[in-house]
């Protein structure tokens, strides 16, 4: 396994994409655009693709960045959830 969808971590956690987006803004670990923060980037619990997205009312298309979450950084969210309380299913499969 190597990397998720932010929508496939949330799956795997027992929680909605929705949900688990507002708890990461809440906690600190997304800004307000849904971007890990530079730190989590760097311990490698995220990546951030680039996706060319057709833009309403434009010539042009517009960038736009996606989250990926990476095998150590489903780990991570799972210790970090656990710890604030949260109720969540353990991700991995034995």
């Amino acid at each position: 396994m190597g990397t998720i969808t932010m929508s496939d971590a949330a799956k795997s956690l027992g929680l909605g994409r929705t949900t688990l987006f507002k708890i990461l803004k809440e906690i600190q670990i997304l800004d307000e655009d849904n971007v890990p923060y530079q730190q989590f980037i760097v311990n490698q619990y995220f990546e951030v693709k680039i996706k060319e997205v057709c833009a309403q009312f434009s010539y042009y298309n517009k960038l736009q960045p996606v989250t990926i979450v990476t095998r150590k950084g489903l780990e991570f969210l799972y210790k970090t959830l656990i710890s604030k309380g949260y109720d969540v299913n353990y991700p991995f499969y034995v």
